[in-house]
């Protein structure tokens, strides 16, 4: 085999081994976005659960605000 096709060759590896690990990274990249997309929708939902709670004690007069929200934590 000729120089330059050994060149070429080590070349076209070298690269795809560049494009593996790229892909590689990207894709648990795209795995911990996802995984964080996950995480913020279940807070948004237990923010609003709360808040929904909230509303209806204050609406009811049982609690205060500062009395929720210490008998949230």
């Amino acid at each position: 085999m000729p120089d330059y096709a050994r060149s070429h060759l080590g070349v076209q590896t070298l690269l795809q081994q560049i494009q593996d690990k790229f892909q590689t990274m990207s894709d648990q990249i795209f795995g911990r976005i996802d995984d964080m997309s996950i995480l913020i929708d279940n807070l948004e939902g237990n923010l609003t659960n709360f808040l929904m709670k909230e509303q209806k004690f204050l609406e009811h007069g049982n609690l205060t605000p500062c009395t929720l929200v210490s008998w949230a934590i």
